[in-house]
């Protein structure tokens, strides 16, 4: 489930809701608290009707070239929260995703708090690897370790390295609170034997 900011930027473009936070703020506000009832709603349905255990919220919007925290928090956190907050009444095993779509680091301390059982961000975008992630989120579950982007290992690696690499990450963060995932979603295009290897190398490690 994607953030109010994400939505209404995939309605319109993220050029006009830019353009329109400087020019009418009140009216870009308005509107996220509006979606933020609906994602809300979606959350809760997937929950209680669907059977999922929790969802997998993403936040974007942090880049560094975006907002200033401080702008972040003041614009985007209030939607955010609504959303998320609400999935929590309905679960504790909800995700929050950080989102490095963009390829640019993101103020991540603007999320540090949110309320989440699990926190998944870009590791290879933000240079900071699952150890250094745990602590700065409090301790929390972490999710990560496997770049997604096109041309990284998941997508082009042998079998070899593949297994080499999620052996590694099982050596390196053996300790509870940490799961072995990818840094974002992966390709629709991507062989699901790609994602066996790995299961299989992080099953036997």
């Amino acid at each position: 489930v994607f953030a109010p900011f994400s939505s209404i930027r995939f309605g319109t473009s993220d050029e006009l809701v830019m353009d329109h936070l400087q020019k009418k703020p009140e009216a870009i506000l308005y509107a996220l608290d509006v979606i933020a009832q609906d994602n809300a709603l979606l959350c809760e349905k997937l929950i209680t009707e669907a059977g999922c255990d929790g969802v997998y919220y993403c936040v974007q919007g942090g880049e560094k070239d975006r907002f200033t925290p401080e702008e972040y928090r003041l614009l985007i956190t209030p939607s955010d929260l609504k959303v998320l907050e609400h999935a929590n009444r309905f679960s504790d095993t909800n995700v929050l995703h950080c989102c490095g779509w963009a390829g640019i680091p993101n103020h991540l301390q603007i999320w540090q708090d949110y309320p989440a059982k699990a926190i998944n961000w870009a590791c290879f975008v933000e240079d900071m690897d699952l150890q250094k992630g745990k602590a700065f989120f409090g301790g929390k579950c972490v999710l990560g370790g496997f770049d997604n982007r096109a041309g990284s290992l998941i997508n082009n690696g042998t079998k070899e390295e593949i297994q080499a690499f999620a052996r590694e990450l099982v050596k390196q963060n053996a300790q509870p609170g940490i799961m072995i995932g990818a840094d974002c979603t992966l390709p629709a295009t991507i062989d699901p034997a790609r994602i066996q290897w790995v299961v299989d190398a992080v099953s036997n490690a």
